[in-house]
């Protein structure tokens, strides 16, 4: 059925490798790859298929907020420096201009489909949107080949960030988990297959990361509304003066 699938992808032809190829992560199942000869429309199956496996609240709740965007920018036009491209780090764009050019030219999203947020590095392009999460990904010398990747925000099952450091590491980091079926993997957190999770880098400055972190968490845990316990130590004022002791500092003791 179609509410077993996860995550699925449209891979367009190529200038060398003129054969597309269709994606389908689902549950039991695994993995489906089909290769499809040029000549078949690839988008109208993408539309297809968002049609028939993105339903409802499944898709995740519609939260919509206040984030920092580049209104200069455009899903063409990159917004990164050399350096940032080289290390793949993304900057956010205006999701407004994402969201007109993906219902117009290629028209890949549901007429309802609303971008929340948007970030591109170089030619690729990471979007959140109120029905999934989208991964552009623009292959090739020629870039002809392009992969639209969609992970339903059901399929999401955590996600971290961390902060940019000093000058040696200028990025900030956005790590979501899943478990898509797929090929072995040794990058990190091996053994694992190479669909558990997608790291993204941030340029500094360029990315609201607790924003990002508070929608992600609206998304995936719905709108926090319960009031705060009333159990709860209240530490307002309290003036953290160390753990005071080097043996709790080495062993990693939490107070």
């Amino acid at each position: 059925p179609y509410e077993s699938i996860l995550a699925f992808s449209i891979e367009t032809a190529g200038s060398v490798d003129t054969d597309q190829e269709l994606k389908m992560y689902a549950r039991s199942i695994g993995k489906i790859s089909l290769d499809l000869v040029n000549s078949v429309d690839a988008m109208a199956i993408h539309r297809f298929l968002s049609a028939v496996i993105i339903q409802g609240k499944g898709a995740g709740e519609v939260t919509a907020g206040a984030f920092v965007h580049d209104d200069s920018a455009n899903l063409n036009g990159s917004t990164s420096g050399f350096l940032d491209v080289m290390g793949s780090n993304y900057a956010q764009i205006d999701k407004q201009q994402v969201e007109d050019q993906l219902k117009s030219n290629p028209n890949v999203l549901l007429e309802d489909e609303k971008v929340e947020l948007a970030f591109k590095c170089g030619r690729d392009s990471f979007i959140m949107t109120s029905h999934r999460v989208f991964k552009i990904d623009v292959q090739g010398v020629s870039g002809k080949k392009i992969e639209y990747l969609t992970i339903l925000w059901p399929a999401i099952k955590g996600f971290s960030i961390e902060t940019a450091g000093n000058i040696m590491d200028r990025d900030s980091e956005l790590t979501l988990f899943f478990n898509l079926p797929d090929k072995p993997s040794s990058a990190e957190g091996f053994p694992r297959n190479s669909r558990t999770r997608m790291k993204l880098d941030f340029r500094d400055g360029q990315a609201d990361l607790f924003a990002v972190q508070h929608y992600i968490s609206d998304k995936l845990l719905g709108s926090d509304t319960v009031a705060t316990s009333q159990f709860a130590p209240n530490m307002s004022g309290h003036q953290d003066s160390g753990s005071g002791s080097m043996l709790a500092w080495m062993g990693d003791d939490n107070r």
